[in-house]
């Protein structure tokens, strides 16, 4: 029995031991496992229930399918399942424009204002009136609702034109009227592990027809010794200078053995800071951005008469949604380097060495305690 008790406290104090050296791992856990993903075809969500997600718009307010009870279970499908192309195209900016009066997210906010002054310069309706949670559940069913707001189907009935001139469209040119399409020297080259290497003569090569030359002249370069997070800065370091042409960045530097430099092309705030050229017409962004949810089934908890208790399917009311996230619009470039940034490789070495000097520390000292 002694025997028995003494190995108990000697598991338990095991046990304490792993919780105690665990801990710095668990508080490391990255954000992304505890946090929900975009919403991809076919996740569910209920409605009215917010740990479920829901957060969608109704657009069905004044029809015969307008029932939405709590607990109802609704699917993401295709907004072409069930809306037209015009009808799809209207909901778009339709909620784009509702969403950044709820305070939407950058990207969304950035998207609305690039369309906005897009439409202005190609002769298009200019966005009036945003669009209210009450009215956009009429505008499908309504004419007097959709004269509240003539540039939504102004801006539907142009989409790809609109589109194309704020630089939203993989067929956008980079003489568009907004933004301008990323050189392809660049492109994909969004994280300082990608960073294109400059060529043998120190200089990184753009489109020799000069086609590249407005993005080269008018978005400044960071710079950084180490290519670290946090450490890139408008000044050039350790003797390097630099030269801009229409087609090349030319780099040189005095020394006979100079440091490796990374350079990262910062458009933010330029005519290039949302010239991603994402989508391939104007409905193949609306698959991509706007979300259609329909009932997957009902909860039976409708209480409105005369609609009580379990609701027929085709009496309920599509929801919908905009979720954009554009791509990064920061690149980067090295010059000197032999290869691509690399992490110190030794840190998880040392982590884990650390861990288990901890734990064994841990374990010795608890046993101690034990009478």
């Amino acid at each position: 029995m002694k025997k028995f008790r003494k190995n108990k406290k000697r598991i338990c104090a095991g046990i304490l031991a792993f919780v105690l050296s665990a801990s710095p791992i668990l508080n490391d856990i990255p954000s992304f496992f505890l946090s929900s993903e975009a919403a991809t075809y076919g996740d569910t969500m209920q409605a009215y229930i917010k740990d479920s997600g829901f957060r969608q718009y109704c657009i069905d307010g004044m029809s015969p399918n307008n029932a939405l009870g709590v607990a109802d279970r609704y699917v993401y499908v295709s907004p072409y399942a069930s809306l037209s192309e015009a009808e799809a195209g209207q909901i778009f900016f339709a909620l784009l424009s509702l969403e950044v009066s709820q305070g939407g997210s950058q990207d969304i906010n950035k998207v609305l204002n690039q369309l906005n002054v897009a439409a202005a310069s190609i002769g298009l309706t200019p966005m009036g009136r945003t669009m209210s949670k009450d009215d956009l559940k009429l505008y499908l069913h309504s004419a007097a609702t959709r004269a509240k707001y003539p540039w939504v189907q102004v801006w539907s009935d142009n989409a790809d034109k609109l589109l194309e001139a704020a630089g939203l469209l993989s067929s956008s040119s980079s003489g568009s009227t907004m933004g301008g399409l990323v050189p392809a020297t660049l492109a994909g080259h969004t994280t300082p592990e990608t960073a294109v290497a400059a060529d043998g003569t120190l200089s990184i090569k753009f489109a020799q027809d000069g086609s590249d030359a407005g993005f080269i002249q008018s978005v400044p370069l960071k710079f950084s010794a180490t290519g670290e997070a946090g450490s890139y800065v408008s000044e050039i370091p350790n003797g390097w200078t630099y030269v801009k042409t229409d087609t090349e960045i030319i780099f040189t530097n005095p020394g006979n053995s100079p440091t490796p430099l990374y350079v990262q092309f910062d458009p933010i705030g330029t005519r290039y800071e949302t010239a991603m050229g994402t989508f391939a017409s104007a409905r193949d962004l609306s698959e991509q951005c706007l979300q259609l949810w329909v009932l997957q089934q009902c909860a039976g908890q409708h209480k409105k008469f005369p609609r009580i208790g379990l609701v027929p399917a085709q009496q309920h009311q599509r929801l919908a949604y905009v979720e954009m996230a554009l791509p990064s619009s920061v690149y980067y470039a090295s010059v000197g380097a032999s290869g691509v940034l690399v992490r110190n490789f030794l840190g998880p070495a040392r982590f884990w060495w650390e861990w288990w000097k901890y734990a064994i520390v841990s374990f010795w000292n608890i046993q101690q305690w034990q009478p």
